[in-house]
Order: C-alpha cells, then structure tokens, then sequence
C-alpha cells in the first residue's frame, strides 16, 4: 500500500512537467545518452524516436532530460549504467521493480552519483541489488535529495551514520533487506517525515524519533523497552508492534530487555 501511494505521489508530482514536455525535443547531448541507456538495456521494447514524454522521460526547456520515470521497466539481469550519470540536470531517477542487479559500491557511485549533482529523488527499490550502502551515502553528489527509496533488495551491513549529509531528506526506505547491527545514534537529528526499516535484522535500542507521519520498525530485533511513541497515534501511521510478545508493552517505559 506505501509502495502504491509513494508511487502516485511521484507520478503526481511530475505530471505538469510530463506534460509540459510533450512540446520539447531532447538536446542532442541527452539524446545520445538515452540512446546509450536504451543500448544498454536491450531487454526493453523502446519507442521511438527519443523524445520527450516518451518512456518516461521529463525535459525542461533547452531539451535537458530532469526525470527518468522507468519504475517497472525491464532491465533485468543489468547493474546500473554508468551513463545516468551524464544526465548532469537530472532531478528524479525512478528505477523500481526494473530488475536491476550488482552492487551500490565505489565505482558505481564514483560513475553516476558523485555526477548526479541536482537529483532530489532516488528509487531504486524492489530490485536485486546487494552490497553495502555506505559508500552511496558518504559520497552520492546531490546532498539534496529528498527522497531515499534503497528497500526491498539485498543490501547488508551496518547502516551508515552520516545521513545528516542530506539536510532536505524527507523520506527514506531501507525495509526488506538485510542490514543489521544498530541504529546510529544521530539519526534522531535528521528531520524525517517517513523512515521504513521493517524486515531487517536490526538490533539494540530503538531511539526516539521526532513526530513523523510514517514510522515503520517491524519486524527487527530490538532491545526492549520500545519507545513510548503513544502521542503520535492520531496524526502519524506507525508501526511498533513487537509480534513475538518480547516486550510487554510498545507504549511504556518497561526496562525489560530480551536476550
């Protein structure tokens, strides 16, 4: 259901754009690494000519490429192309349930992120992709992305300590992976509205967060006691249910802990 909503609110968000840019031609810089895009993922039937608001692509005036909306696409079987990373007015990489493998480590971060200076929104969820996510999160170029869409593939390891690089991160999605060891303790500074680690192997204390409207921690292995999270039952739609009846109660101060 998250993933439905998030979707149309990416869809939303960029329609004016998506429309806008029925008129627009793709300068020939960006068109040549679409072509290059489309070379590199054989298994999907492409339209053309390359044109704006064909296969999901979104111009601005000038003919740059600011969105790439390939959510469910088939590009099974292939990492991520070094050449995202040229499109330098990029804005949204939309890249979920697409069938992409291989790992988020320093060359590919090195050839596409590090480049990707204007993107606000990354989904690359619903994929197979494995590694640790460290180095995206120490070097990705854009430290104004908003939006973290990471769930739903293999990544493992330890979650890095160093999100507070993303000052406008809104929203980040980490769930169905298999990250262990525990939360880093400055993640209390980042000013999330949404923050989803559910299916993880996840440790230690939960720290209290600020009032969010999506708080999604199941299941995982937490130390008790959970947080009292009680206030936010009106306004926010949380999840600290603990279904192995570890904890005596989500919403008290017990300092029971569970071995």
């Amino acid at each position: 259901i998250f993933g439905m909503i998030r979707l149309f609110a990416r869809l939303a968000l960029f329609a004016s754009l998506a429309l806008f840019s029925t008129t627009l031609a793709i300068n020939d810089t960006d068109s040549a690494v679409i072509q290059d895009l489309q070379t590199f993922y054989p298994d999907q039937t492409w339209q053309a000519p390359i044109t704006c608001n064909v296969d999901g692509i979104v111009c601005i005036p000038g003919g740059h490429v600011t969105s790439l909306l390939w959510d469910g696409l088939n590009l099974a079987g292939r990492p991520i192309s070094p050449d995202f990373g040229r499109l330098d007015k990029l804005e949204s990489l939309q890249l979920n349930q697409t069938g992409l493998e291989g790992t988020l480590n320093a060359s590919v971060v090195a050839s596409v992120f590090q480049n990707l200076t204007n993107l606000l929104d990354l989904n690359l969820g619903g994929n197979q992709l494995t590694g640790s996510i460290t180095d995206f999160v120490d070097s990705a170029g854009s430290i104004n992305l908003q939006s973290i869409n990471l769930g739903f593939n293999r990544f493992s390891g330890s979650l890095p300590p160093n999100f507070d690089r993303f000052p406008s991160l809104q929203s980040l999605f980490l769930q169905n992976n298999q990250f262990d060891g525990s939360l880093p303790s400055d993640w209390t500074q980042m000013s999330l509205s949404q923050l989803d680690l559910a299916n993880n192997t996840l440790t230690g204390a939960i720290p209290t967060f600020s009032s969010m409207n999506l708080l999604n921690l199941v299941p995982n292995s937490w130390n008790c006691p959970i947080p009292d999270y009680s206030s936010w039952a009106n306004t926010t739609d949380f999840h600290l249910v603990d279904p192995l009846g570890l904890c005596p109660s989500p919403f008290t101060g017990d300092e029971e802990e569970h071995s």
